[in-house]
């Protein structure tokens, strides 16, 4: 059964058929038992599953190698360049005016934990979704450019229904997304990504920050960008959408997406995983 099923995911389409199918199944078991974190943890069981049940059995060749060589300095990069961006967002709103205020709720452990596993869920989800197996199999079949036209379009669709969602956020959303995929596409890992994007979603979900518009709950710090004189406040947000609607967002994501790609570059050891699953599938396929 698993051999064969191998051999359908030879076709770049059956592979994008055989996650959704995959995803429409976990989703609902997930949904049956709990959903703090659906519909992502099954989005992310979907591809794993998929990935794995190809030929060559390793969910490597989806962006996900874990030789230490590359892993945490992949992990590294995509995290150093949230916290500089970042910081320096959030450094200046406080220039202009924000302020930090304790949070309301007692913010333990617990609850930590709970928002960091949460964060990384959804991150990973989205990465897997927009980078992952459909990404992949358009990449393969009709080469990169059509690919991240089609990540983009449906990545702003997604954030269109958010609390606030107005032009310029979904311009943040559109680099955002071109910055995602040029990490992946640069090294052919999907961890740069996910930790750029945990990153950046935790930390702002840390500060009492809306993410993408959403307001995750219990913060450990409360930060007040509505203090910011509002001639300025352009610069940092606009709306509850937050700093994402905000245009030092839009600098910051156009100049890492200019720059990430020289610092970083494909895994030796993943590219020669990919092509060796590719040999193996090309080999199949022309004996059909």
């Amino acid at each position: 059964m698993i051999k064969a099923v191998s051999h359908i995911t030879t076709r770049w389409w059956s592979r994008i058929l055989l996650f959704f199918l995959l995803w429409f199944l976990f989703s609902n078991v997930e949904y049956s038992i709990y959903t703090e974190f659906f519909p992502w943890l099954s989005c992310i069981a979907a591809s794993l599953l998929t990935e794995y049940l190809r030929l060559g059995r390793s969910v490597v060749g989806l962006g996900l190698a874990l030789k230490k060589e590359t892993f945490w300095r992949e992990i590294f990069w995509g995290a150093a360049v949230t916290f500089v961006g970042l910081g320096a967002i959030l450094l200046i709103a406080v220039v202009l005016g924000a302020r930090f205020k304790s949070a309301a709720v007692p913010f333990g452990i617990d609850v930590f934990g709970l928002l960091f596993f949460k964060m990384l869920v959804l991150a990973s989800g989205e990465e897997f979704l927009f980078r992952g197996i459909m990404f992949q199999a358009v990449v393969e079949r009709f080469k990169a450019p059509l690919a991240v036209v089609l990540s983009t379009i449906i990545f702003i669709y997604g954030h269109q229904g958010n609390p606030g969602a107005t032009t310029i956020s979904s311009i943040n959303i559109a680099l955002a997304n071109l910055l995602f995929c040029a990490m992946y596409l640069s090294t052919g890992s999907l961890w740069p990504s996910i930790s750029f994007h945990f990153s950046w979603n935790f930390t702002q979900a840390l500060f009492g920050l809306p993410v993408s518009g959403l307001n995750f709950g219990r913060s450990f710090l409360k930060m007040d960008i509505w203090r910011i004189p509002e001639n300025m406040r352009w610069l940092v947000a606009t709306n509850e959408f937050g700093i994402e609607s905000g245009f030092l967002t839009v600098l910051f994501l156009i100049v890492t997406i200019l720059i990430f790609p020289r610092f970083i570059k494909t895994s030796a050891f993943a590219s020669a995983r990919v092509f060796k699953r590719r040999m193996l599938e090309a080999e199949f396929t022309a004996k059909i």
